[in-house]
């Protein structure tokens, strides 16, 4: 009963090991991995005389690196500058691109409120006074500017104006705490 046993034993290891090595030389042969498996069992001298040459060939690039290095470090540098520029470029388009969201938003204001008159005027000086939190603008009473009245930015309301002269206006900001 033993025998039986034994020789039972190792029919089904020979079995499972027959699927085994049937399973894997289907997986090979999916992958495209079964022609080095023969390559291999035709001639193994050829087969290990290729990997021991892709071996050496590896460490032979990696000793040569050195004899590049000036080549290299000339890429670099000329990537370097181009990098660079780019970024020089990139930051000129962001600028480009802010202020024409700003008269983007500017004109896409003056059509939602076509009944007031708007007047673009720059910025020429900001009020030390601890007192007062302003800013003067390049517009004045010759520019049709009165005071009371709103200053906008394309971001919203930023002031109202508090004195005129002809050819400027002092605008407190909404920030202070008189206003």
């Amino acid at each position: 009963m033993n025998l039986n046993d034994a020789q039972r034993r190792i029919r089904w290891t020979t079995l499972a090991i027959l699927m085994g090595v049937a399973i894997l030389l289907s997986i090979l042969d999916s992958t495209g991995n079964l022609d080095i498996l023969f390559g291999f069992m035709r001639d193994p001298l050829t087969a290990v005389a290729g990997w021991t040459s892709a071996q050496t060939d590896t460490i032979a690039d990696a000793l040569s690196g050195p004899r590049d290095l000036q080549e290299a470090r000339s890429q670099i540098d000329e990537l370097q500058t181009q990098l660079d520029a780019l970024e020089r470029e990139n930051e000129e388009l962001r600028e480009i691109q802010g202020e024409w969201q700003i008269l983007q938003d500017l004109f896409n204001r003056a059509r939602q409120t076509p009944e007031l008159r708007r007047q673009t005027a720059n910025v020429i000086g900001y009020d030390t006074s601890p007192a007062v939190r302003s800013i003067i603008i390049d517009k004045g009473s010759d520019d049709g500017l009165r005071v009371g009245m709103p200053v906008e930015s394309p971001r919203g309301l930023i002031g109202r104006i508090f004195r005129t002269t002809q050819n400027s206006a002092q605008v407190v900001l909404i920030t202070d705490n008189a206003s």
